[in-house]
């Protein structure tokens, strides 16, 4: 004898996306229905379901200079300090310097030297100013 156990195969529906079931007394609903039609028992409303995002991305565009590092490499090395900051204003301040020193036997230093620190924090804001802006376009898209 074939002995198997009794089992009884119910026949549930399988719902689509747009329906749901009543909280009291099981009949298929409009997902977006306040108010069951059969039993009048009022639906609870659930979430409207959640985008789904990606996952953050990390973009890496560029790193941040130190202002106070530029600083204090121009006011110690002039222009060569500058190279941190800035490669054309180095190359440019140092041309200058060249022709201070030979025109004021070094006296002029005391000027330019301050002149390349102060060009070198401007050097230094203003690719810091350009790299958080290339970041915020990379975060809008």
């Amino acid at each position: 004898m074939n002995e198997q156990p009794y089992r009884q195969e119910a026949d549930v529906p399988t719902l689509s996306p747009n329906k749901k079931y009543c909280y009291a007394c099981a009949s298929v609903l409009d997902v977006r229905a306040e108010l069951c039609p059969r039993c009048g028992v009022r639906q609870m409303m659930s979430a409207p379901p959640q985008p789904q995002y990606a996952p953050h991305q990390v973009v890496v565009v560029g790193g941040e200079k130190s202002v106070g590092t530029a600083v204090l490499l121009a006011l110690l090395f002039g222009p060569l300090g500058m190279i941190y900051s800035t490669g054309v204003g180095a190359l440019v301040m140092f041309l200058a310097n060249i022709l201070v020193i030979v025109g004021t036997a070094g006296v002029g230093l005391i000027i330019t030297v301050p002149v390349c620190a102060i060009w070198a924090a401007n050097a230094v804001n203003t690719h810091n100013a350009r790299i958080r802006q290339q970041a915020a376009m990379m975060i809008r898209y």
